[in-house]
């Protein structure tokens, strides 16, 4: 019985994603608020059917193994993530009446997958996760609120950028390394990354930036200050992350001054500093050549891309099933390669879905961009979406050995408390700038709309001015 569950258990998640990940796309470019509610309510469905096959089968297999002391506990875990589940994709369309419904349930169905995953992988991890994502929920719902009462952002110009590099500085000089870099600061018996907010607050700032006007003053402060921030990167060795902050600051220069000539200048200075970090940084010259050729060095530098390959070659197009790979044979699955444990178990079309189902939030995000009148408002979302397109090339790519692995994790999937907080910081910014969006355009329909019955009350009293003149000639 327990086997025809594990076997079944892979086709029904991999039919009742790929009709999610379909209809998000339906989603995005549907109009009218009633469609979108039913779409909404119907992915929910389909989301929470994907949960509960998932825990169903992850607790069949912590009794099998004969932990069945650790059943109550997954199943009062699940039982708390479907409630969050439920209870969030309820009440934010309530507390928000224009909040973006898809980028909503796209949110959730990540974190569904990332608890399913995670509890598989590390129960202790994935209960810590949850209570995180607690509080980072909180602070999605209030960032709305805290950014209309701050008014116009686009003056703190100086400060994101001052506090940025204070916490750029502050990580150098008192932050351990992990993986070859510094980039955590302990906290008692927290651990705490400031590169995630960081990288809000770099937005933040070249958009400010850049609303005040383009022109070379402001492209030549934009550059030496993008410099700055990747110098002290460099100098923490985090090249992921200055990876990411260059090309977000690329496509929002592009964005703003629309010259092509930038970003073949891009490029080329790319290039030249892939070249320049690669002789000097050996953890550099190791992940180079292990993504180059990993089988060489098979039990030293190469051995996490090859365990990550052959986990994702194990799963097939349909998976292992969930508890039947070993996921855990890659090193730092549940942070930088849960990608891989994905493919592993719940197999290639499911992971492809997923890469989909990021690709349909990254066009939610630019849509949500180009709807923006502010220029800071379009900057600062383009530049967030930058930021997240660029993340999940550098994960997936990393796990699929497309390009040498970064470290950098997968938003709301991976384990991590301050990518899970920043990563609902972000989104929550999005939504927040969606929903200002909206509120321009309504007020725009309605001014068009007074000054229409000004026109139209003008034109009437002239007209009956017009009749009663004529009314004395005769």
């Amino acid at each position: 019985m327990y086997d025809i569950i594990i076997a079944g258990s892979r086709y029904v998640l991999m039919i009742v994603f790929a009709l999610y990940v379909y209809q998000s796309f339906k989603m995005d470019v549907v109009t009218g608020a009633d469609k979108k509610k039913k779409m909404h309510a119907s992915q929910n469905a389909m989301m929470l059917i994907i949960l509960c096959v998932a825990f169903l089968v992850i607790g069949m297999s912590v009794y099998t193994n004969g932990e069945e002391e650790g059943v109550g506990g997954v199943l009062i875990f699940f039982a708390c993530v479907f409630a969050y589940l439920l209870i969030f994709n309820v009440i934010a369309p309530i507390i928000y009446e224009n909040i973006n419904r898809g980028l909503v349930s796209m949110i959730s169905m990540f974190l569904c997958i990332g608890f399913i995953e995670l509890t598989r992988l590390s129960f202790d991890r994935a209960t810590k996760q949850f209570t995180i994502l607690l509080i980072s929920t909180v602070v999605f719902f209030l960032i709305p609120v805290v950014l209309r009462m701050l008014g116009d952002l686009s003056r703190f110009k100086w400060i994101y950028c001052g506090v940025g590099l204070a916490l750029l500085l502050i990580m150098l000089l008192f932050s351990r390394f992990s993986n070859g870099a510094k980039i955590s600061i302990d906290i008692g018996s927290f651990s705490f990354q400031p590169l995630e907010f960081i990288k809000i607050l770099f937005v933040f700032f070249i958009a400010a930036l850049f609303h005040e006007g383009v022109n070379r003053r402001s492209v030549l402060i934009g550059t030496i200050l993008t410099f700055t921030f990747i110098m002290i990167l460099v100098l923490s060795k985090d090249l992921g992350t200055a990876l990411i902050l260059f090309l977000a600051y690329l496509f929002m220069l592009y964005a703003a001054t629309k010259k092509i000539a930038f970003l073949g200048a891009g490029v080329i200075l790319l290039s030249g500093a892939a070249l320049i970090a690669y002789k000097l940084f050996n953890h550099v010259r190791v992940r180079v050549m292990a993504w180059l050729d990993p089988w060489t060095d098979i039990d030293s530098g190469g051995y996490q891309i090859t365990q990550s390959l052959f986990a994702i070659g194990t799963g097939g197009w349909i998976g292992m099933g969930i508890y039947q790979g070993m996921p855990g044979k890659v090193p730092e699955v549940a942070k930088d390669f849960i990608f891989s444990a994905i493919a592993e178990e719940l197999g290639g079309f499911f992971a492809i879905c997923l890469i989909l189902l990021c690709a349909c939030c990254f066009i939610s995000i630019m849509r949500i961009a180009m709807m923006q009148e502010n220029m800071f408002c379009k900057l600062s979302v383009l530049g967030l979406g930058c930021v997240y397109g660029v993340q999940l090339f550098l994960t997936v790519g990393g796990a699929l050995k497309m390009i040498p692995s970064t470290g950098v994790p997968f938003p709301f999937v991976s384990y991590g408390g301050s990518s899970m907080l920043s990563s609902m910081i972000t989104f929550g910014i999005i939504e927040a700038f969606h929903m200002k969006a909206l509120r321009d355009a309504k007020r725009r329909k309605i001014e068009e709309l007074n000054r229409k019955l000004d026109e139209a009350e003008l034109d009437y009293a002239l007209e009956k001015e017009l009749d009663e003149e004529d009314k004395r000639r005769r």
